[in-house]
């Protein structure tokens, strides 16, 4: 890999774990980003029919804000799902992420760096018809609380969607 890819992984049988931990080295990467790239996957499956997920993301972006090129965003996130009835599934989720700016911008007539904080939660029902078919409804609530007030938003969302595996 031409930026010097450390891997570890480690994985225990289905109760207890899962770990993904991937670092590129700052000297070797193509461009001069002074952070990690790191995602750690924390997976336990107490039962065949419940599973937690814990993570972990850090990773660089490209921006378009002012003079960035590239912000680092750094995530948390957990979630349950519960298999009942044998082909419904319910999973509800919570995130966090921070995103941090370089350099200096200007929006709404103040020049400052940028930092942004993102919460995110949500809640899916998914039926399987088969093990290809599925459809689902999900409700996703976002905020963004930016130290720069107009990139503040909310946003809810209810979905509607089928699946096909192949």
């Amino acid at each position: 890999h031409p930026c010097g890819l450390d891997k570890a992984r480690g994985v225990l049988q289905r109760e207890i774990l899962l770990i993904d931990i991937i670092c590129c080295p700052i000297e070797n990467f193509l461009c001069s980003i002074p952070y990690c790239i790191v995602g750690i996957l924390l997976l336990y499956n107490p039962t065949l029919t419940d599973s937690f997920r814990l993570g972990y993301v850090r990773m660089i972006k490209t921006s378009t804000f002012a003079d960035n090129s590239w912000f680092r965003r750094d995530r948390i996130f957990v979630s349950y799902s519960k298999r009942f009835r044998q082909k419904w599934i319910f999973t509800p989720q919570f995130g966090w992420q921070f995103h941090d700016y370089p350099e200096e911008g200007t929006a709404g007539g103040i020049t400052k760096r940028r930092d942004d904080y993102y919460w995110q939660t949500a809640v899916e029902l998914r039926y399987e018809i088969q093990r290809w078919l599925s459809m689902s409804m999900a409700y996703r609530f976002r905020a963004r609380n930016s130290n720069l007030d107009t990139f503040d938003f909310e946003n809810s969302r209810l979905t509607f969607d089928i699946t096909f595996a192949y």
